[in-house]
């Protein structure tokens, strides 16, 4: 896997091969959790091992097929505007809130996907930006500009952020309007109520307006204690998927998903977790498609209120995902 932290011009790397075959069996403090979007998936987890220059010595040892492979089926636009109009009419009766996503899947003929890293790694300099391979997850990449839970090295206290929320950065510095108002509010309340529930006391900063690319989130930032000295990563769990993935309240969200959304989401919602000794930092997959050596999915979703619109809502979408698309559609050289 290699990764790239937020505004870091470095460009890091490591691998797993042990996961593969016991000729590699040391592991050390660094790994990477990576959980799907489903709350009941285990962690998968490739830890530090060999470095890139170790990693293409032993490469013969290290080959393997992925068990998944990347979903073929772009969603039709008829398709996500009757989702959309089912969600809303729920949503009128219940309240609340549903994120939908979509897919956006093609055949690609990148074959140098260290150039491919390289310039999907630029677009987005403050984001932390991935691309990871395990054989129970294929190959993704992705750029995610929000943070589950970090907690910096020796300190007790985590950090995170609702953030939900999306228009165009043209609109920077206007009022945001009701519908993200209440999208954002729900995130916000569900993070704020999962920490309670584990006996943990947030802090809740003012809402900010983040500018991400050509978009504009909105964004509350949350600190809190640990306490009994509770690993982060069990927190990233618990809050895991938020509203800003799935929905409000989350149950009925979840459920409603299964039901319309015909494309599996893998990875795609859940988290990356990066643990460095005492230092452990989660963001959310997101900006990100699934691939292998001829095709791709790119994933791209939005969250539905009463207030939501077909044309808009799959607007944003499509603006979330155009560099991804850009990237694969174009020639290699």
């Amino acid at each position: 896997m290699a990764f790239q932290k937020p505004f870091d011009s470095q460009i890091y790397f490591f691998s797993n091969p042990s996961s593969l075959n016991n000729n590699f069996p040391y592991k050390n403090n660094t790994r990477l959790y990576i959980n799907n979007f489903s709350p009941t998936d285990n962690s998968n987890i490739i830890y530090n091992e060999l470095n890139a220059t170790e990693t293409l010595k032993n490469c013969k040892y290290i080959k393997s097929s992925p068990k998944i492979i990347p979903w073929k089926e772009s969603t039709p636009y008829s398709n996500y505007k009757h989702n959309v109009e089912t969600i809303i009419s729920l949503l009128k009766k219940r309240g609340g809130k549903i994120v939908l996503s979509k897919t956006i899947c093609g055949i690609h003929n990148k074959k140098n996907w260290a150039l491919l890293t390289q310039e999907y790694f630029k677009s987005y300099p403050n984001t932390f930006r991935y691309i990871y391979y395990t054989q129970a997850t294929g190959c993704w990449i992705g750029a995610s500009p929000e943070i589950l839970i970090s907690k910096e090295n020796n300190k007790n206290s985590i950090k995170t952020m609702a953030l939900a929320g999306t228009r165009s950065n043209s609109l920077s510095g206007q009022p945001w309007d009701k519908k993200n108002i209440d999208e954002h509010s729900y995130v916000t309340e569900f993070i704020i109520n999962s920490l309670i529930s584990l006996g943990i006391t947030p802090k809740i900063y003012p809402a900010e307006s983040l500018n991400f690319g050509d978009l504009e989130h909105l964004c509350t930032r949350i600190e809190a204690p640990i306490l009994n000295n509770i690993h982060p990563h069990k927190i990233a769990t618990a809050l895991s998927p938020t509203p800003a993935l799935s929905g409000y309240p989350q149950n009925n969200a979840l459920t409603d998903l299964a039901l319309l959304e015909s494309h599996p989401r893998y990875c795609y919602g859940g988290f990356i977790g990066l643990e460095l000794q005492n230092e452990y930092i989660a963001h959310v997959n997101l900006r990100c498609a699934h691939f292998n050596s001829n095709s791709f999915c790119i994933y791209s979703g939005g969250g539905l209120t009463v207030d939501s619109n077909v044309d808009e809502e799959w607007i944003e979408t499509e603006q979330k995902i155009k560099t991804l698309k850009l990237l694969f559609s174009s020639n290699d050289n």
